[in-house]
């Protein structure tokens, strides 16, 4: 179950518990056009992120992050691929394989960045029954396909994004949100 809780996501993000530094950095995250909410989500609910290689800071994305997306979001997903089926006998098998592949439109979608993440690994987060998570639901904002392209430039290819993502505060030793028992890997692809 999600509620949506009738506070500005700035002010959410510098109140405590775990107030963040740099709210600006997080709403960029999302599309500047869309509204963002500050959403109570109440278990059993499910959430999925990619824990990869990050080229970019040289280790693996923490299992425990701050960005995931709902299962809803997961859904439409494969939805999206289900619909690709109208395309039998009207393109090769094996480039329609490739168009139907998960990654490639998890990626898309979400607009994570080749060089942030190599999608190696998968988490998922189960919200037990009557645990409560508070986060920032926004559409995921478009990014260039690696994050060192000039995203301006017509000829970078760009991840259009537009899915909805979910932010939760990040714990740290004194103050946790995300309880890492909820949190298990789990093979999307």
């Amino acid at each position: 179950m999600r509620s949506t809780l009738p506070i500005n996501a700035v002010t959410w993000l510098r109140s405590s518990p775990l107030p963040m530094a740099a709210p600006q950095n997080i709403v960029s995250a999302f599309s500047g056009g869309t509204i963002k909410k500050v959403v109570k989500f109440k278990g059993p609910h499910t959430f999925y992120r990619v824990a990869g290689w990050d080229e970019t800071k040289s280790r693996m994305a923490d299992p425990y992050g701050c960005w995931w997306i709902d299962e809803k979001a997961l859904q439409t997903i494969y939805t999206k691929i289900s619909r690709l089926d109208m395309f039998e006998g009207w393109m090769p098998p094996d480039l329609l394989k490739r168009v139907r592949s998960l990654p490639m439109h998890y990626r898309a979608l979400t607009a994570v960045c080749t060089d942030w993440n190599d999608f190696r690994e998968q988490v998922e987060l189960r919200l037990p029954a009557n645990e409560e998570l508070t986060g920032l639901c926004g559409m995921v904002a478009t990014q260039p396909v690696k994050s060192s392209m000039n995203a301006q430039s017509k000829r970078t290819p760009i991840l259009p994004g537009g899915l909805e993502q979910v932010f939760f505060k990040r714990g740290n030793a004194k103050e946790r949100n995300i309880n890492p028992f909820w949190v298990r890997w789990i093979k999307l692809w």
